[in-house]
């Protein structure tokens, strides 16, 4: 299954809807902001609690957006991106919205006029629940957690100059 290693070759295909699986959003934020800062992209945020944000920043650009679809509506897309700017929105924890026909609807429009203007939404949620009428259009990516050996390079980079007990001699 693709990774979200995988995501900046969906951004030059046009793919316009994105679905990563992940237990760890943060993790998702970080890696998404590192390809778009090499790559000119612009990337906002969606959660239903702090509303609509800019990822490079951390500005808040819409705090009384607490559904998806007033996320959409409320990322700036128009005023930032451009055919040369992508502009990602990312939309956290999906899942708990995307059965709700008003939700399905606004992110089924969004997603189709998107490709034509470079735009790109990103559910990021821990569970892959795609509505029907979205599943066509959805591309999923995963986000493992870290294995084993990553794990001991974290912990090492954590404690440099201590010795590692999973270390061997």
């Amino acid at each position: 299954m693709p990774t979200l290693n995988d995501f900046p070759e969906l951004v030059d295909a046009g793919f316009s809807l994105t679905w990563v699986r992940s237990y760890e959003p943060e993790e998702v934020e970080r890696t998404i902001q590192m390809q778009a800062a090499a790559r000119n992209w612009i990337v906002y945020a969606w959660d239903c609690a702090r509303g609509v944000r800019e990822l490079k920043t951390g500005q808040i650009v819409r705090s009384d957006a607490p559904t998806p679809a007033m996320g959409i509506a409320a990322t700036p897309w128009r005023e930032r991106g451009s055919p040369e700017t992508p502009v990602i929105l990312l939309l956290h924890n999906l899942h708990r919205f995307a059965d709700l026909p008003p939700v399905a609807q606004a992110i089924q429009i969004e997603a189709l006029r998107a490709r034509r203007e470079r735009r790109f939404l990103v559910a990021v949620s821990p569970i892959t629940r795609v509505p029907a009428e979205l599943e066509k259009i959805t591309t999923i990516l995963e986000h493992p957690l870290p294995d084993t050996q990553e794990l001991y390079a974290i912990a090492d980079g954590l404690m440099p100059d201590s010795p590692a007990p999973w270390a061997t001699s």
